[in-house]
């Protein structure tokens, strides 16, 4: 494999995952990363993990327990 001076080989090493994944298309997820702020990217990946048509109900205070972020920021993200 062939680098440049300023390049490295990096290996990945994964655990395989076989169910409660979320699939991104690469760049869904690099706008994402640009554009949204760290709670908007949260609530985005919440979104985004769940099926095309699916309907669910939307809450701040779980989103809050379960990634320590105020239910007004989720709230705030979510507009």
């Amino acid at each position: 494999m062939v680098t440049h001076p300023n390049q490295r080989v990096v290996h990945i090493c994964t655990k395989k995952v076989t169910k409660d994944f979320i699939q991104i298309a690469k760049e869904d997820m690099k706008a994402a990363c640009r554009n949204l702020t760290p709670a908007q990217f949260i609530v985005w990946q919440i979104l985004a993990g769940n099926a095309e048509g699916y309907d669910f109900i939307f809450s701040p205070a779980a989103i809050e327990k379960e990634y320590s972020i105020s239910k007004q920021t989720v709230q705030n993200a979510f507009k």
